[in-house]
């Protein structure tokens, strides 16, 4: 073999040694989907009603609809709703009966809040926070505004204490200062968010891992596309990937 094909050879062996298996959770049902799921539901009848030229149903229909997203635009950082930690509990059996070198989880209250409700008295993980896995976010969204890291500690405590979770958080990565995304995201820079966040992921040197973020964020970061007509992830959904380490890829922000 040749030094350049040796050269080739390694560079690909390495490449390949960087995969790891990541498993993904989207967070449980928040008090933000309510909203939103009824706004999904009803874009169908207004499209039917539009079509058919029904006017005056698809006016009053876009008027419920309008209301609908006013509601969700006004949850800031939502919680999970009873059903959310009912949903996330849920996943206790098929998360914990699989082991992980690493956890990181949106720094989002209601993706932490899922994160609890399955380790919430484990001693063998630490629940790291990392704001690159946020969700992105569309004009005056406030369900995808985050909250400070200091009130974010206070809250999440309180969480804990009611709840007598004792597992371990990593804030470490946040910023004092605002940490999510506080732009309307272009798809560009969410694809661009997504690499950096894979980019991290490897740069653990972790065989595995178990990621808590958001339905949009994690199409883009298993490379599941909404233009294919592939389903977005149901609240508590649990997916697989393999993040590869391209030799060009490119991880500063």
């Amino acid at each position: 073999m040749s030094t350049s094909e040796e050269a080739s050879s390694q560079e690909g062996e390495s490449w390949q040694s960087q995969t790891m298996e990541v498993t993904v959770v989207r967070h449980g049902e928040g008090l933000h989907n309510i909203n939103t799921q009824d706004i999904l539901d009803s874009s169908y009848s207004l499209l039917n009603n539009v079509i058919s030229l029904s006017f005056g149903s698809a006016i009053s229909d876009s008027k419920r609809i309008l209301a609908g997203a006013m509601r969700a635009t006004q949850l800031r950082d939502p919680e999970l709703t009873e059903d959310g930690r009912l949903q996330a509990k849920q996943l206790q059996d098929t998360i914990l009966s699989n082991t992980y070198d690493l956890v990181v989880v949106s720094p989002m209250i209601r993706t932490i809040q899922t994160a609890l409700e399955v380790f919430g008295n484990s001693d063998k993980h630490t629940l790291i926070l990392h704001p690159l896995c946020c969700e992105t976010r569309i004009l005056l969204e406030g369900s995808n505004a985050g909250t400070l890291k200091a009130d974010l500690q206070a809250i999440i405590t309180e969480y804990c204490a009611s709840r007598s979770f004792s597992v371990k958080i990593d804030y470490s990565l946040l910023p004092d200062d605002e940490w999510w995304v506080s732009y309307t995201e272009t798809s560009s820079n969410l694809k661009f968010r997504a690499a950096a966040f894979q980019q991290y992921l490897l740069s653990t040197g972790c065989s595995s891992a178990l990621v808590v973020s958001h339905g949009t964020f994690l199409h883009h970061l298993t490379g599941a596309s909404l233009a294919t007509g592939e389903s977005r992830p149901y609240n508590c959904s649990v997916d697989g990937f393999q993040p590869l380490d391209a030799p060009d890829s490119q991880t500063d922000m």
